[in-house]
């Protein structure tokens, strides 16, 4: 692992609303990811996980602010960046993979279409035919069966399994350094989720991409990070190995939180 963190996020605050009606969803977190790490950031709903990687990825709504803090990536800080300087940096340097794969992509385009499209956005110079075979190469990575037939299909042909594939495809296709997955596997049934992960893992060993992993459930958690971030109320309770947080928790509320989860070995004590 670097000495030198790829992103790191000091002391963040997000807002929503004004005055005396302002909610603090984020309130100061600090946050480093360092080259080919995988941080899984979980917490109840509402904990502030989300707004956080939006506001480092500049995809706040119009209702939320940002009142103080850094995102640095590669000697720039992304919340001081304008439009246009972080839609060269989205899909390149950073990806993202959004938890609703069926909102994810537009009904009204071929899978392929979406796909070539993201890597046409960042490689201006390759022709259509050239994005298009870049697509394909990039489907059959994360495991889309018969890529040439399936990825010339409409999302609504696709299961929610394979709809996120074809996310993921789109998030690495330009080996990104960093990649965002939030609740990457949400409303998958457990096969499916189990699949999503796999494709995540290799995905992870094919760039060498980081990742950050945004979930409220553990098990996906101890599946895939090396480190974990403790999330409540928009602030970070506790942060430290996955081995240490699941064996060793300091803080109550990760105490509370691991207690609260389903026991093969009967009711806990």
């Amino acid at each position: 692992m670097s000495d030198a963190p790829l992103l790191s996020v000091g002391d963040l605050v997000v807002e929503f609303g004004t005055g005396r009606d302002a909610v603090r969803a984020v309130d100061g977190i600090d946050l480093d990811v360092y080259p080919g790490e995988t941080v899984g950031i979980v917490g109840e709903s509402g904990s502030g996980k989300t707004v956080a990687m939006l506001a480092v990825l500049g995809l706040l709504p119009r209702s939320a602010r940002i009142v103080r803090g850094t995102a640095m990536l590669d000697g720039q800080d992304l919340l001081r960046l304008g439009r246009r300087a972080l839609r060269r940096i989205r899909g390149s340097r950073i990806s993202t993979v959004f938890q609703d794969p069926l909102t994810s992509l537009h009904p009204s385009y071929r899978v392929l279409d979406q796909v070539a499209e993201a890597i046409r956005a960042h490689h201006p110079e390759l022709s259509a035919a050239e994005a298009d075979e870049r697509a394909l190469d990039v489907l059959d990575l994360v495991g889309v069966p018969e890529p040439r037939r399936r990825a010339r299909q409409y999302p609504h042909q696709w299961s929610g399994g394979m709809r996120q594939r074809a996310v993921i495809a789109a998030a690495i296709a330009n080996q990104p350094a960093l990649l965002i997955a939030d609740e990457p596997t949400t409303a998958l049934d457990v096969t499916v989720q189990a699949q999503i992960l796999d494709v995540l893992r290799s995905a992870r060993e094919l760039t060498g991409a980081a990742c950050v992993l945004i979930t409220h459930d553990l098990g996906v958690v101890a599946e895939l990070a090396e480190r974990v971030v403790v999330m409540y109320a928009g602030r970070v309770r506790e942060t430290g190995t996955t081995e240490q947080i699941f064996h060793a928790p300091r803080d109550p509320y990760t105490t509370e939180l691991l207690a609260a989860l389903p026991r093969l070995d009967g009711w806990p004590s």
